[in-house]
């Protein structure tokens, strides 16, 4: 398995039981012009020191994935736009791979091996650099006609908002995304260049009043 983000990815060695027999994290650029080779290149040199019988290969990304047989994706984050990973990692891995949102990804495993067991219906909601979304209907992940179904981050929330990663001005995302709190931190004094999340963050765990205030924003909006 492998978990695709902007800047890094993680890969892991899984059974089919869910147990995780190995794990390694590396840096990546997902907006290089080789970041295709660079992840089958990492893809390969994994591989080489885990399991010796390799049934299939799955892939979560921060974008919209229309059919996870398939595998094109659309991610603003990443750049990408109808980018064949699918295609790209099949032909040269050799085993059936399936592409799919990481956070639809994660409510599958939440179903199989999580807290989704004892549960028919629920939904998952992530907040990190974007504001990510899926739910389980009577036990089937909703993905909607083209892979898009629960894309809360890109609801608009203010007309007149901050700019979006998407292209649109006031997503949810903006506001309640990593970039947004640090955006409405320097806006409150709170951070000088270069200080980020990390900064905010420990300024709102100690007790700072206008941190804490950032977060109750972006909480209520959420």
């Amino acid at each position: 398995g492998v978990k695709l983000a902007a800047d890094h990815l993680v890969l892991v060695d899984v059974r089919l039981d869910g147990a995780v027999l190995a794990t390694r994290t590396e840096s990546f650029d997902a907006l290089a012009a080789d970041a295709i080779p660079r992840l089958l290149a990492s893809l390969r040199s994994f591989l080489r020191t885990g399991a010796t019988r390799l049934l299939g290969v799955g892939v979560g990304v921060p974008g919209v994935v229309a059919r996870p047989d398939i595998g094109d994706v659309d991610a603003d984050v990443l750049g990408w736009s109808a980018m064949p990973l699918g295609r790209d990692l099949r032909k040269e891995i050799g085993v059936p791979v399936l592409i799919e949102n990481d956070v639809k990804a994660l409510a599958v495993a939440e179903r199989l091996y999580g807290l989704g067991r004892s549960r028919r219906s629920f939904v998952v909601v992530t907040v990190g650099r974007g504001v990510g979304f899926a739910s389980v209907n009577n036990g089937v992940l909703d993905r909607g006609a083209h892979g898009g179904a629960g894309e809360l981050g890109h609801v608009v929330v203010s007309n007149n908002g901050p700019q979006c990663a998407c292209g649109q001005r006031g997503c949810l995302e903006a506001y309640v995304g990593a970039e947004g709190l640090v955006a409405a931190g320097r806006a409150a004094g709170l951070l000088r260049n270069g200080q980020g999340l990390d900064r905010l963050t420990k300024l709102a765990d100690r007790g700072e009043a206008g941190a804490r205030q950032v977060f109750a924003r972006a909480g209520q909006r959420l």
